[in-house]
């Protein structure tokens, strides 16, 4: 049974080959930092202290590096060695290309999933959801490494096995983009000067 006042970790899903970006996403500059330590900060701030960086294996302070288990086996691989490593019984997992993703919407991404008796809370908007922006309980580990023995291992496969609950965002579609491409990464930072 989940504890509101349960510590949680977080997994930061740097893998990836980049190939439309054509250079290492988690070291591209965003507002004067690597895009790896941007997301960092925003977990740190947030009071997150076992951070768990898979895909990405430079040395990023005060976080842990845990390689996949299962090679070459897309992000589910990267979600399951996170949580296999996890020093806390629930995990957030986030994408290091969704730098303008607001501190508040994970903020109550965790808290929903911490009113849920759920196993896994995902991201949704209109009629879709962000698997790779949700809220995993570390024992799923287990059915993980079942999923990824076979030859389907898309995030998917978990959730339909084990059922989830969803936090709905209504704010702007784009602040959930991932930034694949340097036009969509450009863009990104465009919108967040004019935040500013």
């Amino acid at each position: 049974m989940k504890q509101k006042e349960d510590k949680i970790s977080a997994i930061i899903l740097a893998g990836g080959l980049s190939s439309r970006m054509g250079s290492c996403k988690a070291e591209l500059i965003w507002n004067g930092v690597p895009l790896i330590e941007h997301q960092v900060n925003k977990l740190r701030a947030l009071g997150i202290d076992d951070i768990i960086i898979s895909g990405y294996s430079k040395p990023v302070e005060d976080t842990r590096f845990v390689a996949d288990k299962y090679l070459l086996k897309g992000p589910l691989g990267g979600i399951h060695a996170g949580l296999l490593a996890a020093k806390n019984p629930t995990c957030l997992v986030v994408g290091v290309d969704t730098p303008l993703l607001p501190s508040k919407v994970i903020s109550e991404l965790i808290q929903s999933h911490m009113n849920s008796s759920g196993n896994i809370t995902v991201l949704a908007h209109g009629d879709k959801i962000e698997p790779i922006i949700a809220v995993y309980e570390s024992w799923l580990a287990r059915i993980a490494a079942q999923i990824l023995m076979t030859d389907n291992t898309s995030i998917r496969v978990l959730l339909n096995k084990v059922g989830y609950s969803k936090y709905q965002f209504d704010d702007d579609e784009f602040l959930l983009c991932d930034c694949n491409t340097p036009e969509e990464f450009k863009r990104a930072a465009q919108i967040t000067r004019s935040l500013a």
